[in-house]
């Protein structure tokens, strides 16, 4: 599972980066600023939605999650911390403030860590292969 999440985030990270067409899709007014802002925000948040694809061996990813109100509140901290340094993180962090359309692109590209997670799952399953989770 860390192999193929890591191997999935390191290829959505390097299309993010390297893609003209997802450049697109951050102002330039800011020089590259505005893109490794959104690149920041869609580490984090991927990082973020990758915690969802390690906690649980199911399809459904969200179940459970009644019964672990501790991680709830952890996932919605780092995601209230991420915006903090998105939007007031400045000269320190090297961030600018992203449109809502910017931040909304960043945080559809790390969504994709959910499927992955999932299509992992149904692979192993195919396989027949469980190790233990």
């Amino acid at each position: 599972r860390i192999t193929f999440l890591g191997l999935f985030s390191l290829a959505v990270s390097l299309i993010f980066l390297c893609s003209e067409r997802v450049g697109a899709h951050f102002a330039e007014s800011a020089g590259e600023a505005r893109l490794l802002t959104g690149f920041f925000a869609f580490f984090v948040f991927l990082g973020l939605f990758n915690c969802f694809n390690s906690r649980s061996d199911r399809l459904n990813l969200f179940s459970g999650l009644d019964k672990n109100p501790l991680f709830v509140l952890i996932m919605c901290s780092v995601a209230f911390i991420q915006m903090l340094f998105t939007y007031l993180g400045g000269a320190i962090l090297r961030t600018v403030p992203l449109s809502a359309g910017e931040l909304l692109f960043s945080l559809s590209m790390a969504l994709f860590a959910l499927p992955a997670g999932i299509l992992h799952t149904l692979i192993r399953r195919l396989r027949g292969k469980n190790d233990g989770y």
